[in-house]
């Protein structure tokens, strides 16, 4: 079952590494009713998580930039559900097609079929999708910091900013 609220919070380990941002972002009133722009794209940025009860979570962020406003327009995470219940999850909610950002390990084989996440989303009618190649070792740390430096320009829905 796919849940919504816990972006930007690491659900598996607890650990919230944009509290301070978060608090400023509510003080500001960019955490709230964030609506799409319809004549503009938008896009899902993926953390694909691991296989089997010790995986952790995957975790799909929807945003569209309208002008220097970065909008976080949905949530949704997945424990243990096969990425045909999540491309499914997806088209409810309307995003058939959405471009679709993976991280490095969206090249990986399934165990099962042998194919990539990215050949299964293309497969399925998502086929703008993108893989960030491996940045190498403290790439999390960078991009937790890439994020910090946007963090101002982001307008974030209610449920994808909670830090349960």
């Amino acid at each position: 079952m796919a849940t919504s609220g816990k972006a930007i919070t690491p659900s598996s380990r607890k650990v919230c590494y944009f509290t301070a941002e978060l608090t400023r972002a509510r003080g500001e009133g960019r955490i709230g009713e964030v609506v799409a722009e319809p004549t503009l794209p938008c896009r899902a940025f993926w953390d694909i998580g691991g296989a089997g009860s010790k995986g952790d979570t995957t975790a799909i962020w929807i945003t569209q930039n309208v002008s220097l406003e970065i909008r976080v327009l949905d949530y949704m995470e997945f424990v243990g559900q096969p990425l045909g219940f999540i491309v499914n999850e997806l088209r409810s909610r309307g995003y058939e097609g959405i471009a679709c950002t993976l991280p490095h390990d969206g090249v990986n084989a399934n165990a099962i079929t042998g194919k990539r996440y990215e050949e299964h989303l293309q497969d399925a009618g998502f086929t703008n999708t993108t893989v960030v190649k491996n940045q190498g070792a403290g790439a999390a740390a960078m991009r937790i910091e890439a994020v910090r430096r946007i963090f101002p320009q982001l307008c974030l829905t209610r449920r994808s900013a909670r830090q349960d």
